[in-house]
């Protein structure tokens, strides 16, 4: 994982005064929470997507912000050192929502990557929307999806 490549990290699933790692309940706890919304009067112009870091272990509670636009992989704008993953692995993107006319929701688009994209478990071969806490693995890592907008 290179931590040059403009994208703000931090450590989540840890007790920050201690750096001890969650018990997995408190863990599954804090995976169901709903991702901080900015107040009120803030205005918040597109949906903002985060992916956290549930697999290797080793880069467990990883936060990636992720833009639209963006590609993941070993020399993507999100550089992941995953060596199952392809350089160019997939593309997070914005799109319309079919369910919500008018709104925005992001989406995950994989390259011709040769150990796949995978999705809540399914392997994945166009444009597929995301939700908050959808399971995205890609090559070794998985990680927990988190959405605001």
């Amino acid at each position: 994982m290179s931590k040059d490549d403009g994208f703000q990290r931090r450590k989540w699933g840890t007790n920050a005064s201690t750096d001890v790692p969650l018990a997995p309940e408190e863990e599954e706890d804090l995976l169901k929470t709903t991702v901080w919304h900015p107040a009120p009067d803030v205005l918040v112009q597109q949906p903002l997507l985060w992916l956290i870091v549930l697999e290797p272990i080793e880069s467990r509670g990883v936060v990636i912000a992720v833009k639209s636009g963006a590609v993941i992989g070993r020399q993507g704008d999100i550089r992941w050192n995953d060596p199952h993953m392809s350089r160019q692995h997939a593309q997070f993107m914005l799109v319309q929502n079919p369910a919500q006319s008018g709104n925005q929701a992001f989406a995950i688009a994989p390259f011709n990557d040769r150990n796949g994209t995978y999705v809540n478990g399914n392997r994945i071969h166009h444009v597929t929307l995301l939700q908050e806490n959808d399971r995205v693995e890609m090559g070794n890592t998985l990680f927990i999806i988190k959405v605001v907008g």
